[in-house]
């Protein structure tokens, strides 16, 4: 066979199976009642072009959804604004956002109450977040731990410490779980500016950045209030 002839064979099946793709299967669920919908339109839509302009619109819409982080606003301001609030109740101020040790003493300068910070000098004085990051690993190992602890963390940082008791082992375990559950995402997206998913992407060394970061301005501030 002459070499024309070979670069004129057709692809072979072989051929095709090994060649790279530029699709990649999966497999969603949807309710049973969007299915008899999608049947009952008819077999020439094709749900999978459907299914990838409605994905590609929620990662254009969310993908970049944390803003860049901002400058730390003046120490003098930030202490004056911890002066003038240190004998009003508690508001929820709307945050901004940072990441971990930056984050946290932006929260601690800009939007935090006295009595909160406080607090969470209170908590960190206590044993969950003592130790370097591999202890904070191994100790919190799973998603449903850390979980646990940042709700713990942030039901102490806004006052549920009477909701919260201690075990022997130093665990916090909320009295009412789902009553702090639902303040926990507020917290953390409303106030501090980040979107959190305990475990994920965010693990206890985010929260011991983020309270060093916290604590770093309160130490210097709560002097001089």
């Amino acid at each position: 066979m002459s070499r024309k002839s070979r670069q004129a064979r057709p692809r072979s099946r072989a051929d095709r199976q090994t060649e790279p793709s530029a699709y990649d299967r999966t497999t969603i669920t949807i309710p049973r009642q969007l299915k008899a919908r999608m049947k009952a339109a008819g077999e020439r839509v094709n749900w999978s072009a459907v299914a990838s302009e409605a994905f590609e619109a929620w990662l254009s819409e969310h993908a970049n959804k944390e803003q860049p982080m901002p400058e730390l606003p003046d120490k003098d301001d930030a202490i004056e604004r911890l002066r003038r609030l240190q004998n009003e109740p508690e508001a929820r101020h709307a945050g901004t956002t940072g990441r971990a040790y930056v984050l946290g003493q932006h929260w601690a300068m800009a939007d935090a109450h006295p009595v909160e910070l406080q607090r969470l000098e209170e908590f960190c004085a206590g044993p969950l977040l003592e130790g370097t990051w591999e202890d904070l690993k191994t100790r919190f190992s799973d998603r449903r731990k850390i979980k646990k602890l940042f709700r713990d963390f942030t039901a102490w940082v806004l006052g549920h410490k009477d909701r919260l008791h201690s075990t022997e082992e130093a665990k916090l375990y909320p009295a009412d779980v789902e009553q702090v559950r639902r303040q926990v995402k507020p917290f953390w997206e409303e106030r501090v500016g980040v979107e959190v998913i305990p475990g994920k992407d965010y693990g206890p060394e985010f929260l011991s950045d983020f309270s060093a970061g916290a604590l770093a301005f309160w130490d210097e501030a709560k002097d001089k209030l």
